[in-house]
């Protein structure tokens, strides 16, 4: 249901000090069209930009939405926010959102919701460096990713010697000790939910034989699968009749997102692990996808498939200077919470518990 339309007139002033002539500004706080839920995969062609992705992974939040429209009734954003006491927090995440609309938004929520002293930004592109309010940004993690040829010769073309003159090894190496070496494409519907499932129980076991806690909890497992259900697929390697290795992948228009690349550890020296990736990207390429994000986490093998670094960040936007003051406390504390929850495991896993020889490189998915 649509609580507010308002319209903005071009009149030289605003967020931005330059508004675009009669911007639209629909408000649903109850409520989104099936056809707004429909757009927004064309619109940011991000998994973290789908209701589906807010529905399962931030269920404690009530989204509302926010969709500005220009002349001519171009949709140009949709944002999804949930509004929790002084705070409201932006749901959308891993989008170009740009900054006069990122102005516009803030502007807007902040006459709708006068209670609210801050507006939080989780896992966006753009540093907000022009707001016309106080901020506080840090750098959250970084999106590795691939930008995909038209042909599979001409990604291959661009791959290092070394990493071309292996993967043909690791790959024939396959097909000659195991005659039944195969490699199946899988959509994820809840009918076919059981290739992911093993995917993710080889993480677990593959992080378990390293001593670190997996990341994919049966909680998460469940709202992976669910996930999986509408946008997702796996690519499987078969050996002996067994899956030994696997990636989960979210498509949303022409963008591949990598949930997960594992593998079991019995085959760590046959290098799986890296053969499912290159095959599964093979299988990005010939469906006519662009982008193929590796997502975060800096592991070498990200880079040796032609991975470039964006980097991610998190920003809170304030009503006041006096509200960014007030609010230093929590900001310290989110920090320390940050860097124990993801530094200090990505430490002790790449220096106490796998710690890199003199001279050599961090393993890679391969094992």
């Amino acid at each position: 249901m649509v609580t507010d339309k308002t319209t903005s007139q071009s009149n030289g002033e605003g967020p931005s000090g330059k508004v675009p002539d009669d911007l639209e500004f629909l408000c649903y706080d109850d409520g989104i069209p099936q056809e707004i839920e429909k757009l927004l995969e064309d619109l940011y062609q991000s998994v973290y930009c789908v209701p589906e992705y807010f529905r399962l992974f931030k269920p404690l939040m009530a989204a509302k939405a926010l969709v500005i429209k220009e002349p001519g009734s171009k949709t140009v954003h949709v944002f999804f926010y949930a509004v929790t006491g002084r705070e409201a927090i932006l749901l959308n995440e891993l989008f170009d959102v740009g900054q006069l609309y990122l102005n516009h938004f803030t502007d807007y929520l902040f006459k709708k919701y006068p209670p609210v002293t801050s507006i939080t930004l989780e896992r966006i592109k753009d540093r907000p460096d022009g707001s016309f309010l106080p901020y506080r940004i840090w750098r959250t993690s970084e999106d590795i990713v691939i930008k995909l040829p038209p042909t599979l010769s001409e990604y291959r073309s661009s791959l290092g010697k070394h990493t071309k003159r292996n993967l043909s090894n690791y790959f024939n190496r396959l097909q000659r000790v195991y005659p039944d070496f195969r490699f199946e494409i899988t959509r994820t519907e809840r009918d076919h939910s059981e290739l992911a499932r093993k995917v993710i129980a080889m993480n677990r076991l593959r992080m378990e034989s390293k001593r670190i806690r997996s990341g994919f909890d049966l909680d998460v497992e469940e709202r992976v699968i669910g996930l999986c259900e509408r946008y997702g697929f796996t690519g499987t390697i078969f050996l002996n009749g067994e899956v030994v290795a696997g990636t989960i992948v979210y498509q949303v228009g022409n963008h591949s997102f990598l949930e997960i690349v594992s593998h079991d550890p019995a085959y760590n020296n046959d290098r799986v692990g890296q053969v499912c990736l290159y095959l599964t990207i093979k299988e990005a390429i010939e469906r006519g996808q662009k982008v193929f994000h590796l997502l975060w986490g800096k592991n070498e093998y990200k880079y040796l498939f032609l991975g470039e670094k964006h980097e991610i960040f998190s920003a809170s936007i304030y009503r006041s200077k006096y509200h960014k003051a007030c609010s230093l406390p929590r900001a310290i504390m989110t920090r320390l919470r940050f860097f124990a929850l993801q530094q200090i495991p990505y430490w002790m896993n790449k220096y106490v518990l796998n710690p890199v020889p003199h001279g050599g490189t961090a393993g890679g998915i391969g094992g």
